[in-house]
């Protein structure tokens, strides 16, 4: 079986790699990768406000529609 996902870097990709072409210090290691993922977890929160806020819920289910 084929697989059909494409190998090719997007631009965000070959930015990222020139950005680290050089050694870094495992405490620096560290400190990105905990940017990164702040980052994409601050996404996924105020994705996860906005479909709340659009549906309309509340912390309690008794509340919800109101």
């Amino acid at each position: 079986m084929e697989s059909t996902h494409s190998t090719k870097l997007n631009e965000m990709q070959l930015f990222m790699i020139k950005q680290f072409d050089r050694p870094l210090a495992p405490e620096q290691q560290i400190e990105i990768k905990k940017m990164l993922s702040d980052y994409f977890a601050r996404l996924v929160d105020e994705e996860i406000d906005r479909i709340w806020d659009e549906r309309g819920l509340t912390s309690c289910p008794s509340q919800a529609g109101r």
